[in-house]
């Protein structure tokens, strides 16, 4: 059977070894959701740039005596918009996920560290604040990394949420009048991302919270 001395150096090793993958595992993970975000914004902008204010709510308009199209209809731009916001929606709550998981994991490890390490040989090589998952408040609970996503991700959504807003007010469909249930369906998507980083949140606090006080 190993003793505390082996099992600590197969941590710090294993702890190397981690670090190099997760570096790696953090860029791939950027250029995808990166070319993901790209891809839905890019979307979204041709439609809004090829949307008219005068446009009709559910046919497209073409030229005259051609089929060329002149503008989308506000019903194509509403379509687009909603899909991005899913699309977007769908990655923060992806990014949540991923984040959750390693802060779950990572109470896992700081506990086996804290076990075969020792406190102060722990608190010497890993510090007291970076390599510790336990009582992040609502704002940092997540890494770094997931959370400039999420972060970005959700002011992406008010910016499009924005906009649209803009258009259709400009095409004076933004009146609680005959299309008053617009209001409904443009805020859902912003909605879940409140929804879902709170879920995450309470999720983060029974695990790395309730635990911490068992431990201290």
């Amino acid at each position: 059977m190993a003793n505390k001395k082996e099992i600590t150096e197969e941590l710090l090793t294993s702890f190397h070894q981690q670090f190099s993958e997760n570096q790696n595992h953090l860029q791939t993970v950027f250029i995808q959701f990166l070319s993901a975000v790209l891809v839905i914004l890019a979307g979204y902008g041709y439609v809004y740039a090829n949307t008219a204010s005068n446009a009709d709510f559910f046919n497209v308009t073409v030229f005259p005596k051609t089929t060329t199209l002149q503008s989308y209809a506000i019903l194509h731009l509403l379509g687009s918009f909603l899909i991005a916001e899913i699309i977007l929606g769908l990655l923060i709550t992806l990014i949540l996920n991923i984040g959750y998981g390693f802060r779950r994991d990572q109470m896992v490890i700081f506990n086996i560290r804290q076990e075969y390490l020792g406190d102060v040989f722990h608190l010497r090589i890993f510090g007291n604040k970076s390599f510790d998952p336990r009582n992040k408040s609502i704002y940092v609970f997540l890494p770094e990394f997931n959370r400039m996503f999420v972060y970005a991700m959700a002011l992406i959504q008010l910016l499009l949420l924005g906009s649209l807003i803009f258009a259709l007010h400009k095409a004076s469909l933004y009146y609680f009048g005959e299309y008053w249930y617009i209001s409904l369906f443009i805020c859902l998507p912003l909605v879940w991302t409140f929804w879902v980083y709170g879920t995450y949140w309470r999720k983060y606090k029974k695990v790395c919270c309730t635990a911490a006080s068992t431990i201290i």
